[in-house]
């Protein structure tokens, strides 16, 4: 079981995208770094509505989970959006995010 503390802020971030709709790996970098700085954040809560997970391939959704995994260094946790419909489906989900990085 995963033990962290949550008591602080645990921001949301929208998952940014370059001009041509592709998603900003470096936008993420820079912005889970900031978030990550400021004092108070706790972790940090991606794909979920504001973080585009439902139109987003399997494989996007890892990768920007392993995009802000690395943007903070491991130092706060990041906690995966699942928006699967249906157990069977978020399940699935659930553990592809996991197996990229998130803490839960």
């Amino acid at each position: 079981m995963v033990d962290f503390d949550l008591h602080g802020l645990t921001p949301a971030p929208v998952t940014p995208f370059t001009p041509e709709g592709a998603v900003d790996y470096e936008a993420i970098q820079r912005l889970g770094s900031w978030l990550g700085s400021i004092n108070g954040v706790k972790g940090l809560v991606v794909l979920g509505h504001a973080g585009e997970g439902t139109f987003l391939t399997t494989e996007e959704q890892e990768s920007v989970i392993k995009a802000f995994v690395k943007s903070v260094d491991n130092k706060i946790p990041i906690i995966a959006g699942i928006t699967g419909e249906g157990t069977e489906v978020a399940a699935l989900e659930a553990k592809r995010a996991k197996n990229a990085g998130a803490s839960a």
